[in-house]
């Protein structure tokens, strides 16, 4: 039986692209199927790489392929991961491959040519079971 491909896309600035896909191996994920297209307000702001096939991982793609960059932050401004190009997988790991410990993170998404500006906001990431995850 076939699982079924849980993901919501969310665009920014009519450019930039954020997937959150769930039930997925990064490889699936970097097919990019079954997406559903939302509105830049609603980024989601938790991943939960655990295994449990329900938010584990984010996959950021530029719609027109144009080169973006994705920067994560502690709370104490370290950075801790950068991802660049067109298609961004990230998993809870750093560049390294360890795993970022379950807390709170800040982001920047932005395009080198600054031609649709600077996208911030708060990751957690949560390695635990996700209360309601399973519903």
């Amino acid at each position: 039986m076939k699982k079924r491909i849980q993901s919501i896309q969310h665009a920014l600035r009519g450019l930039l692209a954020l997937l959150l896909l769930t039930g997925l191996t990064a490889r699936a994920a970097a097919q990019g199927e079954d997406q559903t297209r939302v509105g830049p307000d609603e980024l989601p702001n938790i991943v939960t790489p655990n295994g449990d096939g329900v938010n584990d991982v984010f996959v950021l793609r530029n719609d027109k392929g144009a080169h973006m960059v994705l920067s994560l932050f502690t709370r104490d401004g370290s950075l801790v991961y950068t991802g660049e190009g067109s298609h961004i997988v990230f998993d809870g790991r750093n560049a390294r491959g360890d795993e970022l410990t379950t807390g709170t993170y800040f982001y920047t998404l932005e395009d080198p040519s600054n031609t649709y500006g600077k996208k911030n906001g708060v990751l957690h990431i949560s390695r635990g079971k996700v209360r309601g995850a399973d519903q």
